[in-house]
C-alpha cells in the first residue's frame, strides 16, 4: 500500500523532472489551506498544484478541496495510487489532471513510478493571485535556503564536552 507521504514525494519528483522548475511539498496557500505539492516553472511562470489522495475516503472529499485550490493554480492535479485510478477518473472534474503512482519491483527492492493519466486544462491565474503566490514561494525558498546554511554550519562545529 502506498502512503500519502509516498504519493507526495512521487508527485514532487515527477514535477521536478523538468528543467527550470522547482517542486516543493506541504506549502501553505494564501487562503490558509495547505497543498501537498506545489511546482513553479520559471520559463512560463506556471504554478502547478497537486493534491494527493491515498484512500477512497480521502478521494470522496476532493470536489470541495479543489474549489479552494483552483484560484492559486494554472494547472491542478490529483495524485492517487493505481488502485484508485478508475474511481478518480469518475470523481474528478475534466479540467483536473490525474497522476497515478504504481509500486514496482519485488523481492525486497521496491520503488514507485508516476505517470500522468490525464493532463489538466490550463487556466491562467489572475495577476493578484500570481503575485501573491510568487511572493509566498520566494519567502519559502529564502527561509529554506537560510535553514540549510545554518544546518551546514552547525555540522562543522566541534561539539565541546564538559570542562
Amino acid at each position: 500500500m502506498i502512503s500519502h507521504a509516498e504519493l507526495a514525494e512521487a508527485a514532487r519528483c515527477w514535477l521536478d523532472d523538468v528543467p527550470y522548475r522547482v517542486a516543493l511539498k506541504e506549502i501553505g496557500l494564501p487562503n490558509g489551506k495547505r497543498i501537498d505539492v506545489l511546482a513553479f516553472t520559471r520559463r512560463d511562470s506556471a504554478f502547478r498544484l497537486v493534491e494527493c489522495k491515498a484512500s477512497l475516503g480521502d478521494l470522496k472529499k476532493i470536489p470541495k478541496q479543489l474549489d479552494s485550490y483552483r484560484r492559486y493554480a494554472d494547472m491542478l492535479y490529483v495524485c492517487v495510487p493505481s488502485d484508485l485510478k478508475q474511481e478518480a477518473l469518475v470523481r474528478l472534474p475534466k479540467n483536473v489532471g490525474l497522476l497515478v503512482v504504481e509500486e514496482q519491483g519485488g523481492s525486497g527492492r521496491r520503488w514507485l513510478s508516476t505517470r500522468a493519466v490525464r493532463n489538466p486544462r490550463t487556466v491562467r491565474m489572475i495577476p493578484a493571485a500570481r503575485t501573491g503566490m510568487k511572493n509566498r514561494l520566494m519567502t519559502w525558498l529564502s527561509v529554506h535556503y537560510q535553514k540549510s546554511r545554518i544546518c551546514r554550519n552547525c555540522m562543522h562545529e566541534v561539539p565541546h564536552g564538559p570542562s
